[in-house]
């Protein structure tokens, strides 16, 4: 028994030190105004983006101003979750 336990854990070990992820890593997919962070994103990436980083929390992205010309991270408010989803 002893001996099947530990062939399964070497069998998982094994595996799990060749799994290769089925996907690229998120990056910011950006336009001329609107950066998004995209799973699998592969395409071209600006130097800018590429400092940023993953958004602060999800649903965020970077905007470019029209007046200041500068980019901003935009991100939608988190609404608490009330009656019957809510962990209270």
């Amino acid at each position: 028994m002893h001996e099947r336990s530990l062939l399964i854990a070497l069998a998982i070990l094994f595996l799990g030190m060749n799994a290769q992820p089925s996907e690229a890593a998120p990056a910011w997919k950006c336009g001329k105004r609107h950066c998004y962070w995209v799973e699998g994103y592969t395409g071209p990436q600006p130097d800018y983006a590429i400092k940023w980083g993953p958004p602060e929390q999800p649903g965020c992205y970077w905007a470019h101003g029209w007046i200041s010309k500068r980019w901003t991270q935009v991100c939608p408010p988190i609404i608490p979750m009330y009656g019957k989803y809510s962990a209270l």
